[in-house]
This record gives structure tokens, sequence and C-alpha cells, in this order.
């Protein structure tokens, strides 16, 4: 199977419509074992409720994609693809009450993150000097929502690269103005980045530039 996209395929899942009993047993009998193994191991039910988002969104849109078998492995970082899928890629994500999924004939990598205060700590850890400067400069109101943005912007480019930790999030520096764009190792990054928001969520997707 040959696939080509537009633009990403993005699709989102609020994970509280899965508080009624009866409609997470139909979608968890539904998810393959690998992903069932996954939610049991999760402690608590908001986070089995999110995995469980996540893996329907996969199983779903790899039906309407006509994808009906699949096996999904990772990579030596823990980056999944589909093994019998090569010209389809995907990336999952979940936080606070949301899931999200992307699908692109390309390597893609996405994030989903709720706006929440941030403790200078955090953003000593993996913000940039020049990240820091621009927060620092912004209303105290405000900082939390840019730092989201900083922050998925990260996150789905380290998930596009597929190395996981082994890439640092302050060796990736963000710009937010006048226009969004990533620098790694401080050069400009070959990656486009679309941002969405949904509530009090932030969503960044991120592809490679050709």
């Amino acid at each position: 199977m040959h696939f080509y996209f537009d633009k990403p395929k993005l699709s989102v899942l609020d994970a509280r419509t899965l508080e009624d009993g009866s409609l997470y047993a139909k979608l968890y009998d539904a998810v393959s074992l690998q992903r069932r193994q996954k939610i049991d191991a999760l402690r608590f039910q908001k986070d089995r409720r999110l995995s469980l988002a996540a893996g329907h969104l996969l199983e779903q849109g790899l039906q309407e994609l006509g994808v009906e078998e699949y096996e999904i492995q990772y990579g030596e970082y823990g980056k999944p693809y589909l093994k019998n899928v090569p010209d389809l890629h995907f990336s999952l994500s979940h936080s606070g009450n949301y899931a999200v999924c992307v699908f692109y004939h390309r390597p893609v990598g996405v994030d989903i993150q709720q706006i929440r205060p941030v403790s200078q700590a955090v953003l000593k850890r993996v913000c940039t000097q020049e990240e820091r400067r621009f927060l620092e400069a912004q209303d105290p109101e405000k900082v939390p929502e840019a730092f989201c943005r900083l922050w998925t912007a990260k996150e789905s480019f380290m998930k596009l690269e597929g190395r996981g930790l082994q890439i640092s999030p302050n060796a990736i520096g963000v710009q937010l103005e006048p226009d969004l764009r990533l620098l790694f190792h401080e050069q400009i990054a070959s990656v486009t980045l679309e941002e969405y928001a949904i509530e009090d969520h932030k969503i960044t997707v991120a592809t490679r530039t050709f």
C-alpha cells in the first residue's frame, strides 16, 4: 500500500467520554492485545482512559485508511512504527483530557500538553537561555501558555527524530516570534511545525521539510 497526504492527518479524542463504563469496555475489547497490556499496566484510571483513547485513535485511523493487518514494532530508541506498512507513519500523545494521533506519509511527531504552571527549576532544565529570556519578558500569566507551546514543539521534534531522550531538550531551541521555527544545536532545523489548540491544551505536529 502507498500513502500520500496533503497534510498530516490529525485526530483528537476527549478521554472523558470513556468515563462511560460501557463505552470503555467496548473500545477496550476492540484494541490490540499489545495496547490492552499497556493499559492494564497503568495504575490510575485516568491514565488508562488516555491510553485507551490513543490506542482507539490509532486503530480507527488505520481502519479508515484501509490497513486491516499491521504489526507495531519499536526502533532502537523506542519509536513505534508499522513493520508491514513502511509508507505510513504515525505518532501518538496524550495529556490532561485528550489523546491525539497523527498519520503522514513521511516521519511525523505529535505532542499535546495541558497548560499548567511551570517552575523555574523546570525552565532551567529544559529551556535554552534565549527561551528563558523570552519567557521572562512575558506577563507572568502568559508564561504557562508560552512554555506549553515551546515544550510541545520540542517534544514533537524529539518524537519525529525518534531518538527520545538521546536528544537533550535544551539542545532544541524554539522561537515563537515573529514566526514559529525550531533550531537544533543552534542551526535552523528543516522542520515544519503546525500548532493547534483545544480548550486549555496545545498540540504541535512536526514533519521534516524536504
